[in-house]
């Protein structure tokens, strides 16, 4: 049991660090197929995040509601 714990939070821990770090990898390639000037880039990127961030609190609740099992 601990051990399916630990695995979890490590893998949700490396899905935060990608998350974080994958618009500066994939950034400048974007940039460019897309035309976006530096302030575009920020807005999508900003957007992503916030996004992100909103779809805490409903997952939240449904999570709260129906429980995370995973069988």
């Amino acid at each position: 049991m601990t051990a399916r714990i630990f695995v979890a939070f490590s893998l949700s821990f490396l899905l935060s660090m990608f998350f974080r770090t994958f618009f500066a990898v994939v950034g400048p390639e974007l940039s460019r197929d897309l035309l976006l000037s530096p302030f575009q880039f920020g807005v999508l990127s900003s957007a992503f995040f916030a996004g992100f961030a909103a779809m805490q609190v409903p997952v939240g609740l449904l999570f709260d509601r129906f429980g995370a099992d995973c069988r």
